[in-house]
Parts: C-alpha cells; structure tokens; sequence
C-alpha cells in the first residue's frame, strides 16, 4: 500500500530541525520517490516522534527531506553534512 499524503507544506528549518536531523541514524533515511522513480541524490526520514506536533492537525506527521544541493547552492556553516533540509511536512489522505 502506498501513502498518499492529504497535504503537504514547508516550515523553516530551525536549529531544533537542524538537531533532530543530526539524531536520525543513517539507516533511516530512504531514498526520495518521485512520481517516475526515485529522486536522485534526496532521502526522507520520519521524524513526527521527535518534536511536539500538539498546534498541528490531528494525524499530522513530520517528514524529513535532504538533498545534495544543486550546482551553486550557497551552503551555510550549519550545513555540516553537505545536504540541504528542504522544508516539508505531511498529513496523510483517508484513502
């Protein structure tokens, strides 16, 4: 069965984000799926455990996505793993 989510939105992504990824062993990131296939170079993580959701809607969950910047991209000193932190999250469909 696949997950569809009912929606989707970005947040920014702050230090508690930015320390939460720095939790999240390497084996729990999956590959990105796109609607063709896997995305090149992008991995998602759960990481709704980890952060209060209380403000959010009932069944929300926090979905994590990094990604090796594109050609260009202007990291930050932050960004200590090489990887951009796109901002996402997800609330699935009653399907």
């Amino acid at each position: 069965m696949r997950w569809v989510p009912g929606f989707s939105f970005g947040f920014p992504v702050d230090e508690r984000i930015q320390h939460i990824v720095g939790l999240i062993p390497d084996q729990c990131w999956h590959p990105a799926i796109e609607d063709d296939g896997l995305r090149d170079g992008a991995w998602v993580a759960e990481a709704t455990g980890m952060i209060g959701l209380s403000s959010w809607p009932e069944g929300s969950r926090l979905i994590l996505r990094k990604e090796r910047p594109h050609p260009g991209a202007q990291l930050t000193f932050t960004d200590v793993t090489a990887t951009a932190l796109p901002r996402s999250s997800a609330t699935p469909a009653a399907v």
